[in-house]
């Protein structure tokens, strides 16, 4: 019979009080039972706190932190340097997941000797949207390290959030979240991937990421122009450490780049000194994208329109707009 080790759920905890028992009683109501669930509260200024506190007293196997508000990454890090189980695995406070969830990557893990397991992600506006019935299993794709890291660069099935998987501890060992940056989980990923040697992945929709329109996601602030400093680190390490995955870096660059200058194209704000930048990086990447045939092919749509120039670019991100 197969040994039951001990997973640890990471549960970052600001400000949902609307949101956080839905989170919790998925996570409680897993069918796997081994488990260590971690609720850091990341200093919540509603009642998230003291739910969380309620919840531990329903749920011996229920952990809650309480701390001064540091941020996502940081919430992340504590939960990380608090948890004793055998595999790692983060919720973020206002998704849900299937009550088989932490099963099926266990399995997944253990049935081919990985150190990392994913399922892919459904998005839903309220728990009445989720079809929990309408989930069916696809193929399961056993991959090297490099070969991960590589689909995830592509964006091609697989992604680099940290929310949908289960990870071996080890390979946290000496990585933790950037802290007070966004796209914390594209600035470690490759680091954490490059450790294991092998990666499993279920084409089976285990994981419920809730959409809210008070979310920063699909709204532009100078904030989110991180990912260009981020994308830029991932290119000069690969250059260094693995040029065979730089063409797959440069072409996620290429596209932080267009995606960045389209939000502000099509927002109220707008920076000079930005929209310089991410021009600058297109042009310098655009042909190779359109002569790279791993490429999506939005991105070499985007670098065939950008070799009309940039007032072309842009009137053409605003027909996009104005279509949708």
């Amino acid at each position: 019979m197969r040994e039951k080790l001990l997973v640890s759920i990471i549960i970052p905890v600001y400000n949902v009080e609307k949101y956080l028992l839905a989170c919790v009683n998925s996570a409680i109501n897993q069918t796997y039972k081994s488990l260590e669930i971690i609720l850091v509260d990341d200093g919540s200024t509603d009642s998230s706190g003291r739910i969380c506190d309620e919840c531990a007293k329903m749920d011996s196997r229920i952990k809650v932190i309480h701390k001064v508000n540091g941020g996502l990454s940081d919430a992340r890090n504590v939960g990380i340097d608090a948890a004793t189980g055998d595999y790692l695995a983060f919720v973020d406070s206002d998704d849900l997941i299937h009550t088989r969830f932490i099963e099926t990557l266990y399995s997944l893990v253990c049935d081919f000797k990985a150190d990392i397991a994913s399922v892919e992600f459904k998005n839903f506006y309220d728990e009445e949207s989720l079809d929990l019935e309408g989930i069916l299993f696809g193929e399961t794709m056993i991959l090297q390290s490099e070969e991960a890291i590589d689909k995830i660069l592509y964006q091609n099935i697989l992604d680099n959030s940290v929310c949908n998987k289960l990870y071996n501890r080890h390979l946290f060992g000496g990585l933790r979240f950037p802290i007070g940056k966004l796209y914390e989980d594209l600035a470690i990923f490759y680091k954490v991937y490059e450790q294991a040697k092998r990666v499993v992945h279920r084409r089976v929709a285990y994981y419920y990421y809730r959409l809210r329109r008070d979310s920063l996601t699909g709204n532009f602030a100078l904030c989110r122009s991180d990912v260009l400093d981020i994308t830029d680190e991932i290119g000069a390490y690969m250059k260094t450490h693995n040029p065979a995955l730089l063409p797959a870096a440069l072409d996620r660059k290429f596209a932080a780049n267009m995606n960045i200058l389209w939000l502000m194209t099509n927002s109220e704000i707008y920076a000079s000194e930005l929209e310089q930048r991410c021009w600058g990086n297109i042009k310098e990447l655009r042909r190779m994208i359109l002569c790279n045939p791993k490429s999506r092919l939005k991105n070499r749509l985007g670098a065939l329109v950008a070799m009309l120039g940039l007032k072309v670019l842009k009137f053409i991100f605003k027909l996009k707009k104005h279509s949708r």
